[in-house]
């Protein structure tokens, strides 16, 4: 198998372990997106290693562990920083001030949500609007949370 089939394959077990997550098989979604991220990494795949550490980070978040999730979460956000995927590091900073509110750190946690909830507003057409305002409610109640 080649590095392209390998990435691809990489891509694969993100899905597999976002999947596993949503079914509520974190260890085995843990495993999935470990084998991927460790792919990723080995053949400079950054979008895997990226998508991998923020569903990485989604498992910790949901089993628990909003510090394990934070450190996912960050090394993920510098990857898609470096990729200048906007999207993604919306995405991330929306879920790291979830993390951050959850462990009590409030002022974290709004920094990291107006850069997330400055691009999600920015796609007001009706199919982006709900996903805008999901964004929003989430951090506004991490921020509240830890008042």
């Amino acid at each position: 198998m080649g590095s392209r089939d390998d990435l691809e394959a990489a891509r694969i077990q993100v899905q597999i372990g976002q999947l596993l997550w949503r079914r509520g098989e974190y260890s085995a979604a843990r495993q999935a997106l470990e084998t991927a991220v460790q792919i990723g990494l080995t053949l400079d795949g950054d979008d895997v290693v990226a998508e991998g550490l923020k569903h990485l980070g989604n498992v910790c978040q949901h089993a628990g562990d909003p510090k394990d999730a934070a450190d996912y979460l960050a090394r993920s956000l510098s990857m898609y920083e470096r990729l200048q995927d906007l999207s993604g590091i919306a995405d991330v900073r929306s879920n790291l001030g979830i993390a951050y509110g959850r462990m009590g750190v409030g002022t974290i946690a709004s920094g990291n949500c107006a850069p997330a909830w400055a691009y999600a507003s920015v796609w007001v057409i009706p199919w982006a609007l709900a996903p805008s305002i999901t964004i929003w409610a989430s951090c506004s109640v991490s921020v509240a949370s830890t008042s």
